[in-house]
């Protein structure tokens, strides 16, 4: 559906460039790696905002150098260590 979306606004609109191109239309989850956990959502992105985003990029937001967030969810013999970085709310 995200696609189907996507490709229908990717007409165009005035001048050479397309509803697309001044739309950003996002797909996320609810929940990251594991079911229901808030940590490591990610989000998909389409277009370009009238030019507010740089398109074509992969962004990754995470503190690649810190595996301080321990997850609540393991279990007795292993706990998952990620990356902060962002929250969803910061990311709105």
């Amino acid at each position: 559906m995200f696609l189907d979306l996507v490709n229908k606004l990717n007409v165009e609109e005035i001048n050479g460039t397309t509803y697309l191109d001044n739309s950003l239309v996002a797909w996320t989850q609810e929940s990251g790696s594991l079911t229901h956990q808030g940590a490591s959502i990610p989000v998909i992105t389409a277009g370009g905002a009238s030019g507010f985003f740089k398109t074509g990029l992969y962004c990754d937001y995470r503190n690649r150098n810190n595996m301080s967030l321990i997850s609540s969810w393991h279990d007795k013999y292993e706990q998952l260590q990620q990356r902060p970085g962002l929250t969803y709310n910061q990311w709105l």
